[in-house]
């Protein structure tokens, strides 16, 4: 007999147990993978949520299901090096981290804020307290959909932060200057990665898209729009790239603020050829990007064109000098590198065609020293007058020399 009833005390007991575990699972908080920020509309008011040694602030959708955190109050009395994002507030649905852009306030259109309310203008650092200084950690719920713009920008100190499963979008700028981190998982739901998302991440030399991602994957050190055709980034910490098959084209950007110092090229590209530490396009023969490991970039003969898309990576360029074989500069092809303070050497005898010239914008340098061949010097200074002036530029302290 009372070996039954011990029996029956634990089969009561196990079911009770099961019953606990069931409704834990119950009330875990499902993602919801049909949620659209773009379309979600929020409520002005601003509500504070604590806990332990963390404020957040948050608004909630209009329907009131989810929640926007805007901002993350840490206080001194905090002693942990990781910080955990809740998963719900009062009920509502985490699907957005960041700083809420639309309410700024006044004369703030420079200024940008990550998610611990602090700003970054006209190049300064970020200035974190030292409690903030101190995280190496961040660990964000699967149901977030939405790292906004600068959201942790400038975290010195973070090491490691999860991507959530149900993650759509990393804005520009989500991770810039965030030079402890050194890995990052992409998710197969991320479609959005904003410019310079991981911007001098110095460290940063190895990034993971899941197989699963429709759009983005990663292919020698480029992170690749599969859609697109294009290479968004490349990552920061990689000295060495390798150019695959599978896109056509570079984002602007592609290359800001990263540390390659050598790039390589399959032998079986089907649409780009190298020479030297310069890649080209071999439809257009148009420069894509090249490689300057000195103060002038010498682009190689055979490349006939240097457009918008074409890009210089070196950090001291003073001298850029042109092949004779140069034939157009099409669109904003001053902006492949920071030539402000360059010397151009062309040495074609005849200028190069202006394509695409933009309005109100100069198509020539102006204020540089341009060396060029000696009998050519009249055909050149027509040609630095006539670009400049329909772009509505006067080109004045031009000097050619031989």
């Amino acid at each position: 007999m009372k070996v039954k009833q011990s029996a029956f005390i634990m089969l009561l007991f196990s079911i009770l147990i099961f019953a606990c575990a069931c409704s834990k699972k119950q009330t875990r908080i499902q993602p919801n993978a049909n949620v659209n920020i773009e379309k979600l509309t929020w409520n002005d008011n601003v509500e504070k949520y604590e806990m332990d040694t963390i404020k957040y602030l948050y608004k909630k959708s209009s329907d009131r299901k989810y929640v926007w955190i805007t901002k993350v109050e840490v206080s001194d009395k905090h002693t942990s090096n990781q910080l955990k994002f809740p998963e719900k507030i009062n009920e509502s649905i985490l699907v957005c981290v960041g700083f809420d852009s639309d309410n700024r306030g006044e004369n703030t259109s420079d200024v940008a804020y990550n998610v611990f309310g602090d700003s970054i203008m006209d190049g300064d650092d970020f200035q974190y307290s030292k409690t903030v200084n101190k995280i190496h950690s961040v660990v964000l719920p699967d149901s977030v959909c939405s790292i906004e713009d600068n959201a942790f920008a400038g975290l010195y100190s973070l090491r490691k932060i999860n991507c959530p499963r149900e993650l759509k979008k990393i804005g520009a700028g989500a991770f810039e200057l965030c030079s402890g981190l050194t890995k990052f998982n992409i998710e197969k739901n991320v479609s959005e990665i904003g410019l310079g998302a991981f911007g001098n991440c110095e460290k940063l030399s190895k990034i993971h898209v899941s197989a699963d991602n429709d759009k983005y994957c990663e292919r020698g050190g480029l992170v690749i729009d599969k859609k697109q055709k294009q290479a968004v980034f490349a990552i920061p910490g990689r000295e060495r790239i390798m150019i695959l098959n599978g896109f056509e084209s570079f984002r602007k950007g592609c290359f800001a603020t990263c540390r390659v110092k050598e790039i390589d090229l399959k032998s079986d590209n089907v649409v780009f050829s190298k020479k030297g530490n310069y890649i080209y396009r071999k439809d257009k023969k148009a420069l894509a990007v090249g490689v300057v490991n000195g103060n002038t970039a010498v682009i190689p003969e055979g490349i006939e064109e240097l457009n918008q898309d074409s890009v210089l990576i070196g950090q001291n360029i003073s001298k850029v000098t042109m092949p004779s074989s140069l034939k157009c500069l099409r669109g904003a092809w001053l902006d492949m590198g920071n030539m402000d303070d360059c010397v151009f050497e062309f040495k074609s005898t005849n200028p190069p065609k202006i394509a695409a010239p933009l309005k109100n914008t100069s198509m020539v340098p102006v204020g540089q020293k341009i060396y060029v061949p000696r009998q050519s010097i009249k055909l050149y200074k027509k040609w630095l007058k006539q670009n400049g002036e329909k772009s509505g530029v006067i080109i004045t302290n031009r000097r050619i020399l031989v």
